[in-house]
């Protein structure tokens, strides 16, 4: 699935909204805890900062991946 696509369902809301999120966890959440993985070294560490990460994409309606869009356009990079 391309990251638009992700996106447009990410903020399409109700169920769409969140089945596009657990596809979002399921694309990212490996890159997320590989980079944690590089700056922390405790588990429970990475674990929190996991989970801020998370609840940083989400907070005020993913308004940093609404940022992302809207300074990209069309023809984003690739968000990894």
């Amino acid at each position: 699935m391309k990251e638009q696509e992700l996106l447009e369902r990410l903020f399409s809301g109700g169920d769409a909204s969140r089945a596009a999120w657990q596809d979002f966890l399921e694309a990212y959440s490996s890159l997320f805890l590989k980079i944690i993985w590089e700056i922390e070294k405790d588990r429970d560490t990475v674990m929190d900062r996991y989970l801020h990460v998370c609840s940083k994409f989400t907070e005020k309606d993913f308004a940093i991946l609404r940022k992302f869009k809207q300074q990209h356009g069309k023809n984003p990079p690739k968000f990894t």
